[in-house]
């Protein structure tokens, strides 16, 4: 199973992760204590999901949100009012790469980060289901070729933007961070 995303809600881990390129769904496994996770099965099989690649889940605004990138060709937005689901489509195909990540703020604001060749990409959300398709690339994430896998984490006021980079199968695929004491698209 590739791309595994483990989100925590109210004390419970949830793991969802890519599925088969010809079958639709995405599933999902949860676990009380992170050693034993049960499997909890499709939280979406909307025929639009074919291939999903590296899920990813946010609460904001008492719903879910989840980012996936069908085939590795662009984003589908989707929500839920439960993290195991049913997962609906919320937006048309976005572009744009793959990996997508969103990342809430402590003021509800939230943020779409996804893959490109110069660095990872940042979009502005104005809503909890919009994206805005202006972007801009995060300078400090650029990994001298392809960049992907973003994920933001805040902590004392402080911005973590994790990435890998380059061809997952060559030898210089690596991971890296950068830092903003700035927000959320700065590095």
């Amino acid at each position: 199973i590739g791309d595994p995303f483990l989100m925590r809600h109210d004390g419970r881990f949830y793991l969802y992760c890519s599925s088969h390129s010809h079958l639709p769904g995405i599933k999902c496994w949860v676990s009380d204590d992170m050693i034993r996770f049960d499997y909890q099965g499709f939280v979406c099989t909307d025929e639009r999901t074919i291939g999903a690649y590296a899920p990813e889940v946010a609460f904001n605004a008492g719903k879910f949100w989840m980012v996936t990138s069908p085939r590795g060709s662009g984003h589908y937005l989707l929500k839920s009012d439960s993290p195991l689901g049913p997962f609906e489509v919320v937006s048309d195909n976005l572009g744009n790469g793959i990996d997508g990540s969103i990342f809430v703020d402590d003021d509800g604001r939230s943020w779409f980060y996804r893959s490109s060749h110069q660095g990872i990409r940042v979009h502005e959300m104005p809503s909890p289901e919009e994206i805005d398709v202006r972007n801009k690339t995060i300078p400090a994430s650029f990994l001298n070729y392809w960049t992907e896998g973003p994920q933001v984490i805040k902590r004392d006021d402080r911005y973590f933007l994790t990435d890998t980079g380059n061809h997952v199968c060559s030898r210089g695929y690596h991971i890296d961070y950068c830092v903003s004491h700035e927000g959320p698209d700065r590095g």
